[in-house]
């Protein structure tokens, strides 16, 4: 497990305050600021729509119904993530009668819209589909911490707390993930790379 971060108050910080206190502006605030990105969130570990707009219903009653007794936190993506991963670990174990799972043994979906090759030429569709060959082959860990970087644009430091390993750890996956895509892409920039990973995580 890595180490926490230092607490420092942020916006966050009041806004979480403010809703353990009762505020419902603040709770409605922090439901329609992170409800569509903990859903982009939690549909890479399970296709299963329904189960994960459950996952993601339960932790927003559970978080109302227990706001006075919640802990501190100044960063409150970060909370709802793990608070998610955590619902959706407990219910995927219990679906699937597993005794015993942990995020490590999570899947991480890599997909696009098909919408993308249905308006593109047979060129384009055909490099979509080498693109999302290529990032479909890098292990489950490798996916996650290219989604939390590049399109989460989460620090290395909330990664970490997120996905309950060191920060070198962390740097290593970062690392390993860009080589891994780059031996098999051999032909783009670097900035390239990036927009690749954004858009076939982000269907654009």
């Amino acid at each position: 497990m890595g180490v926490k971060r230092n607490f420092e108050i942020t916006p966050d910080t009041h806004l979480w305050n403010a809703f353990r206190k009762g505020s419902e502006p603040a709770f409605c605030e922090i439901y329609t600021n992170y409800v569509q990105v903990l859903f982009n969130y939690g549909i890479r570990f399970s296709s299963d729509r329904e189960l994960v707009k459950d996952c993601i219903q339960d932790i927003f009653i559970h978080i109302y119904n227990k706001k006075e007794n919640l802990g501190d936190t100044n960063d409150i993506k970060l909370y709802l993530f793990k608070s998610l991963k955590r619902e959706l670990i407990r219910t995927l174990q219990k679906k699937q009668k597993k005794i015993s799972w942990d995020d490590a043994d999570l899947p991480f979906l890599a997909s696009y819209s098909a919408e993308i090759d249905i308006a593109a030429n047979e060129r384009q569709a055909e490099q979509n589909k080498i693109l999302q060959q290529a990032l479909n082959t890098l292990p489950d860990r490798q996916k996650e911490v290219l989604f939390l970087r590049f399109v989460e644009e989460m620090e290395y430091e909330q990664i970490q707390e997120l996905m309950g390993i060191n920060y070198q750890s962390v740097r290593n996956l970062m690392a390993r993930s860009i080589q891994n895509l780059r031996g098999k892409l051999k032909e783009i920039t670097t900035v390239q790379l990036y927009l690749i990973i954004i858009s076939r995580f982000l269907g654009i």
